[in-house]
């Protein structure tokens, strides 16, 4: 399965903004409910645009479970863009639809982005 590529939950999702292994209208939504969901390809492409601003985020795995729906990762954020912190848990849900296409991506942490 692609997730378990060294690579971070946001630059997974944010790979799959203009995928076609993404539904067009489907959504992210952050942390901070649902002013903060990110719908469309245009809404998701604005949140990673945002995001990867000020550089990567980096994310150190915890561990992962898939049920063949639904894709949970664990991690811990101590890096996002110049900016280095104590790391701070948090977790990203990936949903697929009945036709394998990503159709959900829930990001759950309480990672400040920089420049916020």
């Amino acid at each position: 399965f692609f997730f378990f590529k060294q690579k971070t939950a946001y630059e997974i999702s944010a790979c799959l903004v203009g995928s076609e292994m993404c539904i067009r209208d489907r959504y992210l939504r952050e942390p901070s409910g649902s002013k903060y969901k990110h719908v469309g390809q245009r809404g998701r492409q604005a949140f990673y645009d945002m995001a990867f601003a000020a550089g990567g985020v980096n994310l150190i795995h915890c561990s992962a479970t898939f049920d063949g729906r639904v894709f949970a990762v664990e991690y811990i954020c101590d890096e996002w863009g110049t900016m280095k912190f104590t790391g701070q848990a948090g977790m990203a849900i990936y949903e697929l639809s009945s036709s394998g296409k990503l159709a959900a991506v829930r990001i759950y942490d309480d990672v400040t982005p920089p420049n916020e």
